[in-house]
């Protein structure tokens, strides 16, 4: 599928993860954001056009009696043997650490559980056409999970190489929820490598399967 689908899904799906999540636990008024400053959730406008980020591809803001959630360097990490450059939610309105980071967290999650069901639609449903075709570009989101990751980590890149937050989300959520920062790593490093190998599987044998069916019933009719 070209990748002009899947990165605006993503973007979509990220936010969506954020503000559902938020939501859940009680937050405030979910707001979403995408570049370059439109407001699409929960109404449209384009208001915030001037004072949009520099370098935001999209943001889930939540208000809590007029105050705004702000994004400043998490000390957690400075004991840490990996060197990061991380981003914390800090609020002066009473919001747990462990409620902050599942919200972080399952903006990449949320893509990723979705890359998991497609690929379980994908399974089952061998050899469909439509199936295939709209699967295909959430089966590929769990690389937002991993680009969020590991490219900040290991190559000091964004989210999307040039563009996005230099931070590594799910990390910095992942060690707020107690996850020893190199396990975290470690796991999405596997996830990384394993749903890839799986998902080229079975993407090439659903396109096998389409086309030798195609090519029976060419024979057939022949």
């Amino acid at each position: 599928m070209p990748i002009c689908t899947v990165l605006p899904l993503s973007v979509i799906t990220h936010e969506l993860g954020h503000a559902l999540t938020g939501d859940a636990l009680g937050w405030d008024r979910p707001t979403i954001s995408v570049w370059p400053g439109w407001q699409v959730y929960p109404e449209f406008n384009s208001s915030s056009q001037a004072n949009w980020p520099s370098n935001a591809i999209a943001q889930t803001t939540f208000s809590f009696h007029s105050t705004q959630l702000r994004i400043e360097n998490s000390p957690a990490y400075q004991a840490q043997n990996i060197q990061f450059q991380p981003a914390g939610i800090v609020t002066s309105v009473s919001v747990s650490e462990t409620e902050s980071a599942w919200v972080s967290l399952m903006g990449s999650g949320l893509n990723w559980i979705l890359s998991i069901s497609a690929l379980c639609v994908l399974v089952l449903f061998k050899n469909n056409k439509t199936i295939l075709i709209s699967c295909t570009p959430f089966a590929l989101l769990y690389y937002d999970l991993v680009f969020y990751a590991l490219l900040p980590t290991f190559f000091g890149l964004r989210h999307w190489i040039w563009w996005g937050s230099h931070h590594a989300e799910p990390l910095l959520a992942m060690t707020q929820l107690g996850v020893n920062l190199n396990l975290a790593v470690v796991t999405i490093c596997l996830i990384a490598l394993l749903q890839s190998v799986l998902t080229l599987k079975v993407l090439t044998a659903q396109f096998n399967g389409i086309n030798l069916r195609n090519q029976h019933s060419y024979d057939f009719y022949c």
